[in-house]
């Protein structure tokens, strides 16, 4: 805890029997990756961490292309479409035919999803809302050679981007209207 009441840091107990690599914050979930798939997957294995208990609990193996998982469902593209894999059941299901082909990452934030090129070979944020329509595409082509760290966050008003020398932002009030460009920010 931040207040010292826990006294000394403790050096953290790693599971043996699960190997995790890197871990994320998604939301209020705090996600861990493993190598090793669970149930026969390709991609290795996504689990929550428990911080208080240093315990993990299962939630998915790993989809082809990243995506965002929080505590009861896991978002992704796959086989142009963007997915919802919910725990509880085990199930996924379709939310969208996007008609992207090719491998594409996934971005979740409050009030919309976005899509990107993992292959570097389309250079377009796809801008979804949360009832899954399509609200705008944005070309980021000559702002970088990988479309995963030209997004580099979001504010209630605009999507953050990094790249051609600078910092850029893409206003959230011109989506959707066909307006929607790249404007430097000229103070951070």
């Amino acid at each position: 805890k931040l207040d010292g009441s826990e006294g000394e840091p403790q050096k953290r107990n790693v599971q043996e029997d699960l190997p995790i690599g890197q871990i994320y914050s998604c939301g209020n979930t705090i996600l861990a990756f493993s190598n090793v798939p669970q149930n026969g997957g390709e991609y290795g294995s996504y689990w929550e961490w428990h911080s208080e208990t240093d315990t993990f609990t299962y939630l998915m193996d790993m989809p082809s292309s990243a995506g965002y998982f929080d505590d009861t469902a896991g978002y992704y593209h796959d086989d142009g479409a963007i997915w919802r894999y919910t725990y509880a059941t085990g199930k996924a299901e379709i939310m969208v035919q996007t008609g992207l082909n090719g491998k594409y990452q996934l971005m979740a934030y409050p009030d919309s999803i976005v899509l990107f090129s993992a292959s570097g070979e389309d250079y377009t944020l796809y801008i979804y809302n949360w009832e899954y329509e399509l609200v705008e595409a944005v070309s980021v082509e000559g702002y970088g050679n990988y479309v995963s760290s030209i997004l580099i966050g979001e504010t209630a008003e605009r999507f953050l981007l990094s790249g051609k020398g600078g910092y850029h932002f893409i206003s959230k009030s011109e989506l959707g209207v066909g307006t929607a460009e790249i404007h430097p920010i000229e103070q951070w």
